[in-house]
Protein backbone atom coordinates (compact mmCIF):
# COMPACT_ATOMS: atom_id res chain seq x y z
CA UNK A 1 0.00 0.00 0.00
CA UNK A 2 2.66 2.12 0.82
CA UNK A 3 4.60 1.70 -2.61
CA UNK A 4 1.16 2.33 -4.64
CA UNK A 5 0.63 5.55 -2.35
CA UNK A 6 4.46 6.75 -3.71
CA UNK A 7 3.77 5.89 -6.72
CA UNK A 8 0.31 8.20 -6.97
CA UNK A 9 2.29 10.97 -5.12
CA UNK A 10 5.55 10.76 -7.93
CA UNK A 11 2.84 10.86 -10.86
CA UNK A 12 1.49 14.05 -8.67
CA UNK A 13 4.67 15.82 -8.52
CA UNK A 14 5.39 14.92 -12.48
CA UNK A 15 2.16 15.80 -13.78
CA UNK A 16 2.23 19.50 -12.67
CA UNK A 17 5.80 19.88 -13.95
CA UNK A 18 5.23 18.52 -17.35
CA UNK A 19 2.35 20.89 -17.82
CA UNK A 20 3.97 23.93 -16.80
CA UNK A 21 7.02 23.10 -19.35
CA UNK A 22 4.99 23.50 -21.95
CA UNK A 23 4.81 26.65 -23.67
CA UNK A 24 2.16 28.85 -23.75
CA UNK A 25 1.02 30.64 -26.77
CA UNK A 26 -0.74 33.85 -25.08
CA UNK A 27 1.06 36.61 -25.13
CA UNK A 28 3.12 36.87 -22.36
CA UNK A 29 1.85 40.83 -21.56
CA UNK A 30 5.17 41.48 -18.86
CA UNK A 31 7.61 40.41 -21.78
CA UNK A 32 5.78 42.07 -24.32
CA UNK A 33 5.46 45.71 -22.73
CA UNK A 34 9.23 45.60 -23.28
CA UNK A 35 8.77 45.74 -27.53
CA UNK A 36 8.41 48.03 -29.32
CA UNK A 37 6.10 46.30 -32.23
CA UNK A 38 4.50 50.14 -33.14
CA UNK A 39 6.50 50.27 -36.73
CA UNK A 40 5.47 46.72 -37.99
CA UNK A 41 2.17 47.17 -36.69
CA UNK A 42 1.84 50.54 -38.98
CA UNK A 43 3.42 48.41 -41.23
CA UNK A 44 0.23 45.38 -41.39
CA UNK A 45 -2.16 48.26 -41.12
CA UNK A 46 -1.19 50.24 -43.97
CA UNK A 47 -0.76 46.93 -46.08
CA UNK A 48 -4.06 46.47 -44.99
CA UNK A 49 -5.64 50.00 -45.71
CA UNK A 50 -3.82 50.59 -49.13
CA UNK A 51 -5.28 47.13 -50.45
CA UNK A 52 -2.35 44.86 -50.47
CA UNK A 53 -4.36 42.04 -49.03
CA UNK A 54 -7.70 41.78 -47.29
CA UNK A 55 -6.58 40.45 -44.46
CA UNK A 56 -3.29 38.81 -41.74
CA UNK A 57 -2.33 37.86 -38.53
CA UNK A 58 1.19 37.57 -37.32
CA UNK A 59 3.21 35.87 -34.48
CA UNK A 60 6.22 36.84 -32.90
CA UNK A 61 7.71 34.54 -30.01
CA UNK A 62 11.32 35.61 -28.38
CA UNK A 63 12.76 32.81 -26.15
CA UNK A 64 9.88 31.26 -26.00
CA UNK A 65 7.40 33.73 -24.76
CA UNK A 66 4.56 35.21 -27.09
CA UNK A 67 5.40 38.97 -27.50
CA UNK A 68 3.04 39.87 -30.42
CA UNK A 69 0.04 38.41 -32.02
CA UNK A 70 -1.97 40.43 -33.77
CA UNK A 71 -5.01 40.43 -36.66
CA UNK A 72 -6.02 42.83 -38.69
CA UNK A 73 -8.14 43.08 -42.03
CA UNK A 74 -10.75 40.65 -43.74
CA UNK A 75 -10.40 36.72 -43.10
CA UNK A 76 -13.59 36.95 -45.89
CA UNK A 77 -14.21 39.77 -47.54
CA UNK A 78 -17.48 39.24 -49.02
CA UNK A 79 -19.38 38.36 -45.61
CA UNK A 80 -17.03 40.95 -44.01
CA UNK A 81 -15.51 38.24 -41.83
CA UNK A 82 -12.71 39.68 -39.31
CA UNK A 83 -8.94 37.69 -39.71
CA UNK A 84 -8.26 36.44 -36.49
CA UNK A 85 -5.39 35.32 -34.08
CA UNK A 86 -7.37 32.07 -34.03
CA UNK A 87 -8.62 31.98 -38.25
CA UNK A 88 -7.55 28.93 -40.05
CA UNK A 89 -5.55 29.26 -43.33
CA UNK A 90 -4.53 26.86 -46.02
CA UNK A 91 -0.68 26.40 -45.53
CA UNK A 92 0.37 25.44 -49.75
CA UNK A 93 3.86 25.33 -49.37
CA UNK A 94 4.52 26.17 -45.84
CA UNK A 95 3.59 22.63 -45.25
CA UNK A 96 6.85 21.50 -46.55
CA UNK A 97 8.59 21.97 -43.27
CA UNK A 98 6.41 19.88 -41.49
CA UNK A 99 6.48 17.07 -44.15
CA UNK A 100 10.18 17.36 -43.79
CA UNK A 101 10.08 16.51 -40.19
CA UNK A 102 7.80 13.91 -40.90
CA UNK A 103 10.25 12.09 -43.15
CA UNK A 104 12.96 12.58 -40.69
CA UNK A 105 10.72 10.91 -38.10
CA UNK A 106 10.72 7.76 -40.09
CA UNK A 107 14.47 8.00 -40.69
CA UNK A 108 14.30 7.92 -36.88
CA UNK A 109 12.85 5.08 -36.56
CA UNK A 110 14.84 3.32 -39.25
CA UNK A 111 12.13 2.67 -41.57
CA UNK A 112 14.14 4.20 -44.52
CA UNK A 113 17.73 6.29 -45.46
CA UNK A 114 17.99 9.09 -47.34
CA UNK A 115 20.11 8.22 -50.05
CA UNK A 116 18.03 5.04 -50.69
CA UNK A 117 16.30 5.59 -54.47
CA UNK A 118 12.62 5.88 -54.70
CA UNK A 119 12.68 3.33 -57.52
CA UNK A 120 12.91 0.92 -54.41
CA UNK A 121 9.27 1.71 -53.36
CA UNK A 122 8.25 2.90 -57.18
CA UNK A 123 9.83 0.71 -59.93
CA UNK A 124 9.16 3.38 -62.68
CA UNK A 125 11.09 5.83 -60.85
CA UNK A 126 14.26 3.73 -61.33
CA UNK A 127 16.92 4.65 -64.13
CA UNK A 128 15.25 7.04 -65.67
CA UNK A 129 15.88 8.57 -68.90
CA UNK A 130 17.51 11.71 -68.38
CA UNK A 131 16.28 15.38 -70.65
CA UNK A 132 19.07 15.77 -73.44
CA UNK A 133 21.37 12.59 -71.95
CA UNK A 134 21.81 9.32 -72.85
CA UNK A 135 22.97 8.32 -69.12
CA UNK A 136 20.11 7.10 -66.58
CA UNK A 137 18.85 8.96 -63.07
CA UNK A 138 17.72 7.48 -59.91
CA UNK A 139 16.50 10.08 -57.69
CA UNK A 140 16.81 9.47 -53.65
CA UNK A 141 14.60 10.06 -50.95
CA UNK A 142 16.97 13.05 -50.36
CA UNK A 143 16.98 14.79 -53.43
CA UNK A 144 12.66 14.49 -53.81
CA UNK A 145 12.40 16.46 -50.48
CA UNK A 146 15.39 18.66 -51.47
CA UNK A 147 14.17 19.41 -55.06
CA UNK A 148 17.29 18.43 -57.02
CA UNK A 149 15.69 15.14 -57.55
CA UNK A 150 15.33 16.24 -61.27
CA UNK A 151 11.53 15.20 -61.23
CA UNK A 152 9.25 17.95 -62.92
CA UNK A 153 7.99 20.79 -60.43
CA UNK A 154 4.84 20.63 -60.36
CA UNK A 155 1.81 18.36 -61.23
CA UNK A 156 -2.09 18.37 -60.58
CA UNK A 157 -3.23 19.48 -57.01
CA UNK A 158 -6.58 17.02 -57.71
CA UNK A 159 -4.79 13.79 -57.90
CA UNK A 160 -3.47 14.15 -54.17
CA UNK A 161 -6.87 15.29 -53.33
CA UNK A 162 -8.70 11.72 -54.37
CA UNK A 163 -5.85 9.20 -54.16
CA UNK A 164 -3.99 7.85 -51.40
CA UNK A 165 -0.39 9.47 -51.73
CA UNK A 166 0.79 5.59 -52.86
CA UNK A 167 -1.80 5.72 -55.67
CA UNK A 168 -1.25 9.30 -56.62
CA UNK A 169 2.69 8.49 -57.47
CA UNK A 170 1.43 5.64 -59.11
CA UNK A 171 -0.39 7.88 -61.51
CA UNK A 172 1.99 9.90 -61.71
CA UNK A 173 4.38 7.41 -62.67
CA UNK A 174 2.32 6.86 -65.64
CA UNK A 175 2.89 10.24 -67.13
CA UNK A 176 6.36 11.21 -65.56
CA UNK A 177 9.22 9.13 -68.01
CA UNK A 178 11.96 11.47 -67.98
CA UNK A 179 14.15 13.28 -65.65
CA UNK A 180 14.44 16.70 -66.19
CA UNK A 181 18.34 16.85 -64.92
CA UNK A 182 20.98 14.31 -63.50
CA UNK A 183 19.54 14.17 -59.77
CA UNK A 184 21.87 16.10 -57.94
CA UNK A 185 23.21 18.63 -60.25
CA UNK A 186 20.14 21.15 -59.63
CA UNK A 187 17.66 22.58 -57.49
CA UNK A 188 13.95 22.90 -59.46
CA UNK A 189 11.87 24.05 -56.67
CA UNK A 190 8.36 21.99 -56.89
CA UNK A 191 5.84 19.11 -55.46
CA UNK A 192 6.28 16.15 -57.41
CA UNK A 193 9.57 14.89 -55.33
CA UNK A 194 8.31 15.58 -52.30
CA UNK A 195 4.64 13.79 -53.32
CA UNK A 196 6.56 10.26 -54.76
CA UNK A 197 9.11 10.24 -51.77
CA UNK A 198 5.84 10.96 -48.94
CA UNK A 199 4.56 7.65 -51.16
CA UNK A 200 7.70 6.23 -50.18
CA UNK A 201 7.15 6.82 -46.25
CA UNK A 202 3.83 5.52 -46.65
CA UNK A 203 5.39 2.18 -47.89
CA UNK A 204 7.64 1.98 -45.36
CA UNK A 205 5.61 2.78 -42.87
CA UNK A 206 2.76 0.53 -43.44
CA UNK A 207 0.66 3.75 -42.34
CA UNK A 208 -1.30 6.73 -44.78
CA UNK A 209 1.10 9.76 -45.36
CA UNK A 210 -0.86 11.53 -43.26
CA UNK A 211 -2.07 9.25 -40.55
CA UNK A 212 1.96 8.29 -40.18
CA UNK A 213 2.02 12.43 -39.37
CA UNK A 214 -0.43 12.81 -37.26
CA UNK A 215 0.95 10.48 -35.22
CA UNK A 216 4.64 11.51 -35.14
CA UNK A 217 4.36 15.41 -35.04
CA UNK A 218 0.58 16.71 -34.84
CA UNK A 219 -0.48 14.74 -31.85
CA UNK A 220 2.57 15.24 -29.79
CA UNK A 221 2.91 18.60 -30.33
CA UNK A 222 -1.30 19.51 -29.63
CA UNK A 223 -1.46 20.62 -33.06
CA UNK A 224 -5.16 20.06 -33.18
CA UNK A 225 -6.17 22.37 -35.93
CA UNK A 226 -3.71 21.04 -38.47
CA UNK A 227 -5.05 18.73 -41.18
CA UNK A 228 -5.27 17.91 -44.57
CA UNK A 229 -8.66 16.88 -44.07
CA UNK A 230 -10.60 19.09 -42.66
CA UNK A 231 -14.38 19.05 -41.99
CA UNK A 232 -16.97 21.79 -41.64
CA UNK A 233 -16.30 22.73 -37.84
CA UNK A 234 -12.72 23.99 -38.62
CA UNK A 235 -13.71 25.40 -42.15
CA UNK A 236 -16.06 27.89 -40.39
CA UNK A 237 -12.67 28.92 -39.12
CA UNK A 238 -10.98 29.54 -42.53
CA UNK A 239 -12.13 31.94 -45.15
CA UNK A 240 -11.23 32.76 -48.65
CA UNK A 241 -7.79 33.20 -50.82
CA UNK A 242 -7.75 35.97 -53.14
CA UNK A 243 -5.55 37.53 -55.38
CA UNK A 244 -5.49 41.46 -56.28
CA UNK A 245 -7.48 42.62 -59.46
CA UNK A 246 -5.08 44.78 -61.68
CA UNK A 247 -7.80 48.22 -61.16
CA UNK A 248 -7.59 47.49 -57.72
CA UNK A 249 -9.72 45.18 -55.25
CA UNK A 250 -9.82 41.30 -55.23
CA UNK A 251 -10.55 38.29 -56.75
CA UNK A 252 -11.33 34.57 -55.02
CA UNK A 253 -9.36 32.43 -56.18
CA UNK A 254 -10.10 28.82 -57.39
CA UNK A 255 -8.78 26.39 -54.93
CA UNK A 256 -9.98 23.11 -56.81
CA UNK A 257 -8.02 21.44 -54.29
CA UNK A 258 -10.02 22.12 -51.47
CA UNK A 259 -12.59 20.03 -49.74
CA UNK A 260 -14.40 20.79 -46.51
CA UNK A 261 -16.31 17.50 -46.19
CA UNK A 262 -13.77 15.83 -44.02
CA UNK A 263 -13.50 13.23 -46.82
CA UNK A 264 -10.48 14.04 -48.10
CA UNK A 265 -8.27 10.41 -49.59
CA UNK A 266 -5.06 11.78 -49.82
CA UNK A 267 -2.82 14.19 -49.28
CA UNK A 268 -0.62 16.77 -51.15
CA UNK A 269 2.76 16.43 -49.08
CA UNK A 270 3.92 19.35 -50.47
CA UNK A 271 1.10 22.07 -50.05
CA UNK A 272 -2.06 20.42 -48.61
CA UNK A 273 -2.38 21.43 -44.92
CA UNK A 274 -4.39 23.45 -42.87
CA UNK A 275 -3.72 25.13 -40.00
CA UNK A 276 -3.25 28.05 -37.20
CA UNK A 277 -1.55 30.36 -35.67
CA UNK A 278 -0.51 28.71 -32.27
CA UNK A 279 -0.52 25.22 -34.07
CA UNK A 280 2.40 26.27 -36.55
CA UNK A 281 4.11 27.79 -33.34
CA UNK A 282 4.21 24.54 -31.19
CA UNK A 283 5.80 22.98 -34.51
CA UNK A 284 8.29 26.02 -34.98
CA UNK A 285 9.08 26.08 -31.05
CA UNK A 286 9.82 22.47 -31.69
CA UNK A 287 12.31 22.60 -34.39
CA UNK A 288 13.86 25.50 -32.73
CA UNK A 289 14.71 23.17 -29.53
CA UNK A 290 16.19 20.73 -31.66
CA UNK A 291 13.11 18.44 -31.52
CA UNK A 292 11.97 19.19 -27.97
CA UNK A 293 9.12 20.05 -26.64
CA UNK A 294 7.45 20.22 -23.24
CA UNK A 295 9.73 18.16 -22.00
CA UNK A 296 9.77 15.30 -24.44
CA UNK A 297 11.66 14.44 -27.49
CA UNK A 298 9.61 14.69 -30.60
CA UNK A 299 12.20 14.16 -33.10
CA UNK A 300 15.63 13.69 -32.00
CA UNK A 301 17.89 15.82 -32.31
CA UNK A 302 19.91 14.98 -35.07
CA UNK A 303 16.63 14.34 -37.09
CA UNK A 304 15.65 18.07 -36.24
CA UNK A 305 18.93 19.49 -37.06
CA UNK A 306 19.09 17.11 -40.43
CA UNK A 307 15.54 18.86 -41.28
CA UNK A 308 17.19 22.28 -41.42
CA UNK A 309 20.38 21.92 -42.85
CA UNK A 310 21.18 22.41 -46.73
CA UNK A 311 20.66 19.22 -48.32
CA UNK A 312 21.36 20.42 -51.88
CA UNK A 313 25.10 19.77 -52.06
CA UNK A 314 26.27 22.35 -54.32
CA UNK A 315 24.04 22.30 -56.90
CA UNK A 316 23.01 25.05 -59.06
CA UNK A 317 20.00 26.99 -58.65
CA UNK A 318 17.27 26.57 -61.76
CA UNK A 319 13.98 27.75 -60.25
CA UNK A 320 13.79 29.13 -56.61
CA UNK A 321 11.39 31.47 -55.29
CA UNK A 322 13.59 32.53 -52.47
CA UNK A 323 15.66 35.15 -52.88
CA UNK A 324 19.27 35.13 -51.86
CA UNK A 325 18.60 31.37 -51.03
CA UNK A 326 21.71 29.99 -48.99
CA UNK A 327 20.79 26.38 -49.16
CA UNK A 328 17.55 24.49 -48.82
CA UNK A 329 16.91 21.44 -46.00
CA UNK A 330 13.91 19.28 -46.18
CA UNK A 331 10.84 21.46 -46.73
CA UNK A 332 12.48 24.83 -45.55
CA UNK A 333 14.95 27.25 -47.18
CA UNK A 334 18.04 29.06 -45.51
CA UNK A 335 17.93 32.75 -46.02
CA UNK A 336 20.18 35.91 -45.72
CA UNK A 337 19.34 38.22 -42.81
CA UNK A 338 20.29 42.00 -44.19
CA UNK A 339 23.45 43.22 -42.67
CA UNK A 340 24.11 39.63 -41.00
CA UNK A 341 26.74 37.94 -43.30
CA UNK A 342 27.32 35.18 -41.04
CA UNK A 343 23.41 34.23 -40.25
CA UNK A 344 20.26 32.70 -41.64
CA UNK A 345 17.16 32.79 -41.43
CA UNK A 346 15.26 29.74 -41.67
CA UNK A 347 11.93 29.80 -43.72
CA UNK A 348 9.31 28.66 -45.59
CA UNK A 349 6.60 30.41 -47.64
CA UNK A 350 3.44 29.24 -48.85
CA UNK A 351 1.50 30.21 -52.21
CA UNK A 352 -1.30 31.55 -50.49
CA UNK A 353 0.22 33.92 -48.38
CA UNK A 354 1.64 31.94 -45.26
CA UNK A 355 5.29 32.10 -44.08
CA UNK A 356 7.18 30.89 -40.93
CA UNK A 357 10.75 31.43 -39.78
CA UNK A 358 12.91 30.52 -37.26
CA UNK A 359 15.93 33.18 -36.50
CA UNK A 360 18.13 31.64 -34.37
CA UNK A 361 20.62 34.32 -33.80
CA UNK A 362 17.97 36.11 -32.28
CA UNK A 363 16.39 33.08 -30.29
CA UNK A 364 13.00 33.80 -31.90
CA UNK A 365 10.64 32.60 -34.35
CA UNK A 366 7.63 34.34 -36.61
CA UNK A 367 4.84 33.81 -38.57
CA UNK A 368 2.77 35.69 -40.94
CA UNK A 369 -0.43 34.20 -42.03
CA UNK A 370 -2.76 35.51 -45.15
CA UNK A 371 -4.55 34.20 -47.75
CA UNK A 372 -3.56 36.39 -50.48
CA UNK A 373 -1.41 35.26 -53.60
CA UNK A 374 2.61 34.94 -52.91
CA UNK A 375 3.00 36.99 -56.16
CA UNK A 376 1.16 40.02 -54.49
CA UNK A 377 2.79 40.16 -51.00
CA UNK A 378 5.91 38.06 -51.41
CA UNK A 379 8.32 40.88 -50.20
CA UNK A 380 5.85 41.99 -47.16
CA UNK A 381 5.74 38.52 -45.59
CA UNK A 382 9.22 37.02 -46.46
CA UNK A 383 11.54 40.08 -45.71
CA UNK A 384 9.43 43.46 -44.95
CA UNK A 385 7.72 41.55 -42.06
CA UNK A 386 10.88 39.66 -40.72
CA UNK A 387 13.03 42.34 -41.02
CA UNK A 388 10.49 44.46 -38.81
CA UNK A 389 10.33 41.94 -36.36
CA UNK A 390 14.29 41.39 -35.81
CA UNK A 391 14.52 45.33 -35.75
CA UNK A 392 12.27 45.41 -32.52
CA UNK A 393 13.85 42.38 -31.12
CA UNK A 394 17.02 43.28 -31.33
CA UNK A 395 16.38 46.74 -29.76
CA UNK A 396 15.56 44.64 -26.34
CA UNK A 397 18.13 41.58 -26.58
Amino acid sequence: MKCVFCLFFAIALIAPLEAASLPSFEVDRVAAAKYDFSALRARLEKAVEKGELPGVSVLVMHRDKVVFKEAFGLLDIENKRPFRIDSVCQLASTTKWISGATLMAAVDEGKLTLDEPVGKYFPPFADMPIKGSDKKGNPTIRQCFSHTSGLPGFTDFTISRDHSVPESVELLAKTVRVLEFEPGSAFHYGNTGMQVAGGAIAKATGKSFQDYMQEKILTPLGMKDTTFNPGSDLMKRAGKAYHRKPGGGFQEVNLRSLRDDGNVKGALVAGGLLSSLDDYARFLTMMRHDGRYGGRQVLSAQAAQEVQKDQTRGARIDMSPYRGQKGYGFGVALLPIQGKADAIRLGDGGALGTYAWIDRDLESIGLFFAQETLADIGALSSHDVPELVREAVERVR
